[in-house]
């Protein structure tokens, strides 16, 4: 068995790599912010499921082939469109004691952890959830217009912008507030005339 995996299963999972990595740059190349799209606005969906993660091999094999990281800020603007939501339903909430519950569930999701803001406040209206991926999708659609990248790979949201100051440090910032923004006023729309409690 150390044989068939060394000799048949390795090769075999090094070209499934290489072709996913390859279709993935594919797509992140796409006209329009496409991919952006796409991985802006899907993540969360892999995350709520505990999958995210999975696509960490991708994301190494492409910082190895590109050396930069097209994947980060398209991450980074998934986690704001949550906390854009996840701060709409804490202004939404009427109740000062609840409030005061709900804003620890944002403060994680400044240093790139989303699951607070998205399984305690997001995902149990669903709509505000939606309205996350949708902030992560439109700030996807703008890093990828521009082919944003960062020059290193792991940080995300405030810690992210660390891979950013040789002068993609305001582009960066754009993503961000372009995800927090929109996913803050789509959340706040629909969810203003429904209770805002956790």
């Amino acid at each position: 068995s150390l044989l068939l995996g060394l000799f048949i299963v390795g090769p075999l999972l090094s070209l499934v790599e290489s072709g996913l990595t390859n279709l993935v740059l594919a797509a992140l190349q796409l006209p329009y912010g496409i991919g952006g799209i796409v991985y802006g606005g899907g993540i969360q969906l892999l995350c709520a499921v505990g999958m995210h993660h999975t696509i960490t091999p991708i994301i190494v094999s492409l910082y190895t082939q590109t050396g930069v990281d097209y994947i980060n800020p398209l991450g980074s603007a998934a986690i704001a469109g949550q906390l854009g939501a996840g701060l709409a339903m804490v202004m939404l909430q009427k109740n000062r004691v609840q409030r005061g519950k709900m804003i620890p569930a944002l403060i994680p999701a400044l240093f790139g952890i989303s699951e607070p803001v998205m399984y305690g406040l997001n995902f149990p209206k669903i709509k505000p959830f939606l309205m996350g991926c949708v902030g992560g999708a439109a700030g996807g659609a703008f890093a990828g217009v521009i082919q944003l990248a960062a020059k290193g790979t792991g940080a995300s949201m405030l810690p992210g912008m660390l891979l950013y100051l040789d002068g993609g440090l305001f582009p960066y910032l754009m993503v961000l507030a372009i995800s927090v923004g929109v996913a803050y006023v789509g959340t706040y729309l629909l969810m203003r005339k429904e209770p805002a409690e956790a």
